[in-house]
């Protein structure tokens, strides 16, 4: 890793370190110890490494300290953090040894640890712009890009000798991650200008290549648990069918995602997403789900900090192994980063939904409410002249405008505000509405490496007809129910908490808790909901793409 080859430079700067402790050190020292210190002071790991790990050199703080910091030096992580815990089992606790702690976890894959012990190594006053250099890196780890992106830059403008180019070249990807474009050219133009010739100047020329648009290859998997007490969407006062045991079901859920850039030229990128998910249900599999999607994206990057994207995708869903639903979508978006802190994308876009199944048209009724069913083997019956068959045919056409801003608030916060209004013209009258929604949300970090998102959406809903559905109190075995009048209205209130940590680089751990509320007209579409899982997730690669 290019990490690995700049940190022997950055041992002669901690060898300096060591040299300040052995100023302050009592301890009479024989020339054979007193030799390896001095190796390890001055960089010259290889030589010193033997010396160290002579039976002869009795170990103390100052020997535990070089043996870490030379291990690191030359790459080799586990024995460094054998020689940590070595010393802390001896006794031995120290700022810069935090500090080699914090290196190796890290290259060990663990930045949850590395974080730990570089706050150790931070209060300890350990040598700063090594111990901020890691913490950007873990912090990028981590996906904390604007932690990431600040600890780097301090970093540099600290000791940029002994932190450069590696500081610059993660902050230029860091800063890419947030979509700040300019920023991040800034940074990997400084890597080329500054080391040319090096690996890292061929680094920062590759991400320069690729812009702020294109995106390397990644996959996300997604596998969960979930226990959801209304399940079938329950609406208030409904009775269940009598094949179904209960609205409550717990379930395994599982996502898939790869998607990569297949084109690149100038301005122009050229983009594919393949996407799973799917549900299984321990009890009511009539509810288990299936739905694979396919898309296609076409970026063009307008200026530094702009980038319109427009979009196509489709997907089938299957529920219960039946066919459910056929999707078609396409959209544009046009996504800004302001001034490094703020972005927004305008989002607007066409849907046309095809349903595989129709419901059942219901035995009209003589014409007035409560009176006997015209055949007496009819169980319910509708007013005359209402089709539900065709009334509840859900195929149509939908349009959407949708406003994302979002706010970096410090280090470890971000806020982000959205509008959006829909229109949804079904062929049949039940389900066209138009929709105005608002969400708002914000994700900080939490000690021990955890997070929390916390989010709200409210959205109202005004359909353009009464609804077919009646009240189920007003339903009485062979007689003919009433409907309403006036056409439905719905509220609907969503809430979401996510907290999560990190295991290791590409390894995620989630708990998720959502409310659900729809308070409609129509009793059978008012309904409370609540589901709640943990999940693991793994990712490779990366889905950053610059847009929100």
């Amino acid at each position: 890793m290019l990490i690995a080859r700049a940190h022997r430079r950055w041992s002669l700067l901690a060898g300096t370190l060591l040299g300040a402790v052995l100023a302050t050190s009592a301890l009479a020292q024989d020339d054979l110890r007193q030799r390896a210190l001095a190796l390890a002071s001055e960089g010259r790991c290889p030589a010193a490494l033997p010396l160290l790990r002579d039976p002869s050199v009795a170990p103390d703080a100052e020997t535990h300290l070089a043996l870490a910091l030379c291990e690191n030096a030359e790459g080799r992580p586990a024995a460094a953090l054998e020689a940590i815990l070595a010393a802390r089992d001896a006794g031995f606790e120290s700022a810069p040894l935090a500090l080699q702690e914090g290196i190796a976890q890290f290259h060990l894959g663990d930045p949850a640890a590395a974080e730990s012990a570089l706050a150790r190594a931070e209060a300890g006053g350990a040598h700063l712009p090594e111990t901020l250099l890691y913490k950007g890196l873990v912090a990028l780890a981590l996906r904390r890009s604007a932690a990431a992106a600040d600890a780097l830059e301090t970093a540099r403008h600290l000791d940029p000798d002994h932190v450069e180019p590696v500081a610059s070249y993660y902050a230029g990807l860091a800063r890419r991650q947030l979509g700040q474009a300019s920023r991040a050219r800034e940074a990997l133009e400084r890597v080329q200008r500054e080391w040319p010739g090096t690996p890292w100047s061929a680094e920062a020329e590759r991400a320069l290549a690729g812009g702020g648009g294109p995106i390397a290859p990644w996959l996300w998997v997604e596998l969960g648990t979930e226990y959801d007490d209304n399940v079938v969407l329950r609406g208030a006062g409904v009775r269940l069918p009598e094949e179904l045991h209960g609205q409550r079901d717990t379930r395994f859920v599982w996502r898939l995602e790869t998607g990569s850039t297949l084109w690149t030229e100038g301005p122009w990128a050229l983009g594919g997403l393949f996407h799973v998910d799917g549900s299984i249900h321990d009890d009511l599999h009539d509810f288990d789900v299936t739905q694979p999607a396919v898309s296609l994206w076409l970026d063009r990057t307008l200026d530094a900090d702009t980038l319109l994207r427009a979009e196509l995708t489709s997907s089938y869903a299957w529920v219960d192994s039946d066919p459910f639903r056929l999707s078609q979508t396409g959209a544009l978006s046009v996504h800004r980063v302001w001034d490094g802190s703020q972005a927004t994308t305008l989002r607007a876009g066409f849907h046309r939904d095809d349903y595989k199944f129709t419901d059942g048209d219901v035995p009209d009724g003589p014409g007035a409410t409560g009176a006997f069913s015209l055949d007496p083997g009819d169980l319910v019956c509708s007013p005359p002249g209402v089709d539900e068959s065709r009334a509840r045919n859900r195929d149509g056409n939908g349009l959407w405008v949708g406003l994302l801003h979002q706010v970096q608030l410090g280090r470890d916060a971000t806020a982000w505000g959205a509008l959006r209004l829909r229109r949804f013209s079904a062929r049949g009258r039940e389900y066209s509405f138009g929709s105005q929604e608002l969400e708002l949300g914000v994700q900080v970090g939490l000690p021990a490496s955890f997070d929390l998102e916390l989010s709200g959406r409210y959205a109202r809903r005004s359909f353009r007809h009464p609804t077919t559905f009646p009240e189920p109190d007003e339903i009485f075995a062979g007689v003919e129910y009433g409907l309403r009048s006036s056409d439905r209205r719905e509220r609907d209130l969503r809430t979401r908490v996510v907290l999560g940590r990190p295991l290791g680089r590409r390894l995620r751990v989630e708990a998720r808790w959502i409310h659900e509320r729809v308070r409609s007209t129509a009793q059978v579409f008012d309904y409370r909901r609540d589901f709640f899982g943990g999940y693991l997730i793994l990712a490779l690669g990366s889905s950053e793409s610059g847009d929100s």
